[in-house]
């Protein structure tokens, strides 16, 4: 597969990198993410996976890293068994686009190539189907549970979850793709459920180029925000302004304004889950006035209960775009 000049050059960062690290148990590193894909731009970042020989790999923190003038986003696990690869394949899918750094023995080529038979078996992709399935339907049931509550705001983002989840999962069914940064673009040959998306969704569309960067700055200041009482050394790290203002630049030079919207949405997506305890309602009148406001601006507002009920809908129908094989 061609890959872009980007990518090329972002691998050899990662040799770089790699080499100058000392962990006497690694065993092996990949790059994940666009540049795994072979598809990195000027905008790109580099997700490095290193993989451990012993448990101390699972103990080791995820770390946003500057190198040579670039972000790495960095992370660490223990060699994984390949049964247990092959168990929960949906969550490992990511592992399909990994493209290796530093394989000395040849163990990550070995699990990578064993893993894709897997997925490509019929029992292989039932598995990954199901098991996706059944994320969308837990989130389904939050959203109901939310409804029965009365609780509209996190009922919308419940019912943005589900059909999300499903996005992702056509995604993958239908062009093999593993990205979780614009889960609209799936849906590209499905124009009838994008446009139900839009229609009922409370992510607005762009006004004018101005609100991107608006919506950005909304996003940095939430992050700073959380960062004054919770600990969580990657997710909150300031660093992860410099990676989403690359991707706002990405989305200026490629303007669309209900696409630049949802990605917003979902980088803010994580935050949230991270800080609230369950209640979309409690959190936000824990937040300052503006920041609230400006949080419901970015998509997190309350829906009425027919338009959450059309969104588990779509989600229903996007699902019923993936069936099983048996």
């Amino acid at each position: 597969m061609p890959t872009t000049p980007q990518t090329a050059r972002l691998m050899e960062l990662a040799q770089s990198y790699v080499d100058s690290t000392a962990y006497p148990d690694l065993v092996c590193v990949y790059a994940g993410g666009s540049v795994g894909r072979g598809r990195a731009d000027d905008f790109s970042d580099l997700d490095l996976m290193f993989w451990h020989g012993d448990a101390a790999g699972d103990q080791l923190q995820a770390a946003n890293i500057e190198y040579d003038r670039e972000i790495l986003q960095v992370h660490h696990a223990q060699l994984p068994a390949l049964d247990l690869l092959q168990t929960h394949p949906w969550d490992n899918r990511f592992i399909e686009d990994g493209a290796p750094v530093y394989d000395p023995n040849g163990v990550y080529a070995r699990l990578h190539r064993a893993f894709l038979d897997f997925i490509d078996s019929p029992q292989g992709r039932d598995l990954l189907v199901a098991q996706a399935r059944e994320i969308v339907a837990t989130r389904q049931q939050w959203t109901r549970t939310c409804l029965g509550k009365g609780h509209f705001h996190t009922g919308a983002m419940a019912a943005m979850a589900a059909w999300t989840d499903a996005a992702f999962l056509l995604g993958y069914l239908d062009a093999g793709s593993t990205s979780t940064g614009d889960p609209l673009a799936n849906l590209a040959d499905y124009p009838q459920l994008r446009r139900q998306i839009e229609t009922n969704c409370p992510v607005q569309p762009l006004q004018d180029p101005t609100e991107l960067n608006q919506r950005a700055q909304a996003v940095r200041a939430y992050r700073h925000y959380l960062g004054e009482g919770l600990q969580h050394p990657f997710a909150l790290d300031p660093l992860q302004d410099d990676l989403m203002w690359r991707k706002v630049s990405r989305l200026r030079q490629h303007p669309d304004p209900i696409r630049s919207a949802h990605e917003l949405y979902h980088q803010t997506y994580w935050l949230v889950l991270m800080a609230f305890d369950g209640s979309l309602e409690g959190h936000l009148q824990m937040l300052p006035p503006q920041l609230a406001a400006d949080l419901q601006g970015l998509g997190f507002a309350a829906l009425g209960k027919k338009q959450i009920e059309h969104l588990l809908e779509v989600a229903d129908q996007i699902v019923d775009r993936a069936p099983l094989t048996s």
